[in-house]
């Protein structure tokens, strides 16, 4: 079915044109005897061009000019007359005569001759007119055009433009041009290519004052305007592009489980243009298209359809062109409701794992799904039992609020679920080895020792770092390969700073189950670790060990930036420890300028980290300037009465 869409146009240029009935006059000198009354006669003459609104300038005529003036002996001379199609006007020369007196010889303009459907054939064909495809879906003005690729035409929609142009040509303002596509064919021997260039119908529309007039159509052809090439958009969205089974009718949905696709499945995989088989096959093997990586993400047993993720090839296209193409295939037979044999089969290959601790587990109303596999060997993979799987198994009566939900028997250390299926009562259940869970067992397994004497780390700053860690965190346990080790971090909060001023920090172990997903912490304290206080702190400071280093003369310009009231010793910025680094700026979002040139003790950086040296303006430190030198301006946190110390990190 043919599609008509509106593309907008530009101008090529701006065409001169006068009112309809104004006359340009052009002095010339002639030798023989000019009259001046003559010449004032000349200039009160009006040269109208009959029936101007329905002549264009091509078939435009001398002998239409008509002449008004009340004198009638006076003879009109009037001489090279020129059409002039890319002002849209007609210019002669004419003068007086009468007697032997003549006037000046004149250069007379009309401007404004109707646009016909005759002037826009002859626009439409003329050799010099150049038609341009483009998308102009910024704002329409011709510097902002981007090429086309094939959808755009396919799809119809969105900032389509032609810019035409003719050097020698008026082109008026309010043309339309029009293209009809049905929407984009492409058998011709142009289109099918796909090689930038395309075949396109093209029709010329003109209206003024509620007068309308068309060109007649012309197959155009649009060279190398278009991105080579096509989109997957024209494949599926066009093209109708699908896949399908070539024995469609004898798979049913209960034989294709999500993931990979099974190799005697995929060698029955074929594409289709909507439903055509043949026509997709050509085109494919055409233009090398090839499909691979064919995945099922998901399958709906009731309507009998699945949905695919399939990496479609072609030849000359970037990685990213078909990559996880989407695509639904349907009309899979029905699945058969299960026998009683069957039925019992399929409940022998369910089972919760043996992945729980019956230490951690309530006796009642626990979250735990139960998985399937045909070889009772369990893994990540293995599908969970739900409404989908049921009914790939042609299982229809069940109670969903069944399906996850276990028992633990303490005594006996099992799991125990009870389902009702198709009117039946089956029974599911899984003895755990493992009753009990011992995680500083875990915690010794990933590495629990210091790497260093404990005395020697500083409490404040114990992290993984000082473990002799013998598995990597984000891996898993060798002795319970579905426990991994996600993070070592030291506990921190009000609770635990007393204890750390005595030398005991913690270290808490986070584990996670990848099979619920459950998460297990585990603490690890450490003792007689070094105690670094807030006299400590202060020794260091009275002894100068905070700093070491030049700042730069950079640095110093952008602290001194952020001072507003100058001249003083009023405290300034904001100065933080960002990923163990001491950094500055004005406002929170602005700390990131680093201090180029400076080192600072770690134990000052890590008092800073935790909030133990502050300010009066938050939980921060402040520059100061005084004397002509900055300093660090803070006081520690425990100190009631706010002493306040200044740190010199340059001299002005």
């Amino acid at each position: 079915m043919k599609k008509k869409v509106k593309i907008l146009y530009t101008l090529s240029f701006l065409a001169f044109a006068m009112p309809a009935t104004a006359i340009s006059c052009i002095k010339t000198d002639k030798k023989e005897e000019i009259s001046k009354d003559l010449n004032e006669k000349l200039d009160k003459t009006n040269f109208i061009y009959e029936n101007k609104n329905n002549v264009d300038v091509l078939n435009s005529n001398e002998d239409a000019i008509k002449i008004e003036n009340n004198d009638e002996d006076l003879s009109f001379k009037i001489s090279n007359f020129k059409k002039q199609p890319k002002l849209n006007s007609v210019s002669f020369d004419v003068y007086i005569k009468k007697d032997n007196k003549i006037s000046e010889t004149r250069k007379m303009v009309i401007n404004d001759f109707a646009i016909t459907e005759n002037y826009l054939n002859a626009l439409l064909d003329d050799t010099k007119t150049t038609l341009k495809l483009g998308d102009a879906s910024n704002d329409g003005s011709e510097e902002t055009v981007k090429q086309l690729n094939v959808w755009h035409l396919v799809e119809g929609q969105g900032a389509i433009q032609i810019n035409i142009k003719n050097p020698d040509m008026y082109i008026p303002e309010n043309l339309d041009l029009i293209v009809d596509y049905s929407p984009f064919d492409d058998s011709t021997e142009v289109n099918s290519k796909f090689n930038g260039t395309v075949d396109l119908e093209v029709q010329l529309n003109y209206e003024k004052e509620n007068k309308k007039v068309s060109s007649k159509k012309k197959m155009i052809k649009f060279e190398n305007q278009l991105q080579p090439g096509f989109s997957v958009d024209y494949l599926t969205k066009f093209k109708k592009l699908t896949f399908t089974f070539d024995n469609l009718e004898n798979i049913s949905v209960s034989q294709i489980q999500e993931g990979n696709l099974s190799d005697e499945l995929k060698s029955h995989l074929k594409p289709a243009f909507d439903g055509n088989l043949e026509a997709a096959k050509a085109f494919f093997d055409k233009h090398n298209i090839t499909f691979e990586n064919i995945r099922v993400d998901g399958v709906l047993a009731e309507e009998r359809k699945i949905n695919l993720l399939i990496d479609l090839k072609m030849p000359n296209t970037d990685e990213e062109w078909g990559k996880d193409t989407q695509f639904e295939l349907t009309g899979l037979k029905e699945v058969q409701k299960a026998t009683n044999e069957q039925l019992a089969e399929f409940v022998k290959k369910l089972t919760h794992g043996d992945f729980y601790f019956g230490s951690l587990l309530n006796e009642n109303n626990n979250e735990i799904p139960l998985r399937y596999s045909d070889n009772n060997n369990i893994t990540q993979e293995s599908p969970i039992l739900d409404q989908e799987l049921l009914s790939l198994k042609g299982i229809t009566d069940f109670n969903v609020e069944e399906l996850n939900k276990a028992k633990y028997d303490q005594s006996s250390h099992k799991l125990i679920t009870t389902l009702h299926l198709n009117g039946q009562e089956y029974t599911i259940e899984t003895t755990l080895s493992k009753p009990t869970v011992d995680m500083g067992v875990w915690a010794n397994e990933v590495g629990d020792q210091l790497t260093a004497k404990a005395n020697t780390i500083n409490a404040i700053s114990l992290n993984v770092t000082n473990l002799n860690l013998k598995i990597k965190l984000n891996n898993n346990l060798s002795s319970l390969p579905f426990i991994k080790i996600i993070s070592i971090t030291r506990k921190k909060g009000p609770e635990v700073e007393a204890e750390l001023q005595k030398g005991t920090a913690t270290l808490v172990y986070t584990f996670r189950n990848e099979f619920s997903n459950q998460m297990y912490k585990y603490e690890k304290q450490f003792t007689g670790l070094l105690v670094i206080n807030d006299e400590t702190i202060k020794q260091k400071i009275k002894s100068k060990q905070i700093v070491n280093g030049t700042l730069s003369a950079d640095t110093i310009n952008k602290i001194k930036a952020l001072q507003t009231k100058k001249n003083t010793e009023t405290p300034f910025g904001r100065v933080e420890v960002k990923n163990k680094v001491l950094k500055f700026g004005k406002s929170a979002k602005t700390v990131k300028n680093e201090f180029t040139g400076l080192t600072f003790d770690n134990d000052f950086l890590e008092f800073v980290n935790t909030d133990r040296l502050i300010s009066n303006s938050g939980k921060f430190l402040t520059f100061k300037i005084k004397n002509n030198k900055l300093y660090l301006h803070f006081y520690f946190a425990s100190d009631t009465s706010k002493t306040s110390y200044d740190v010199e990190v340059a001299s002005l």
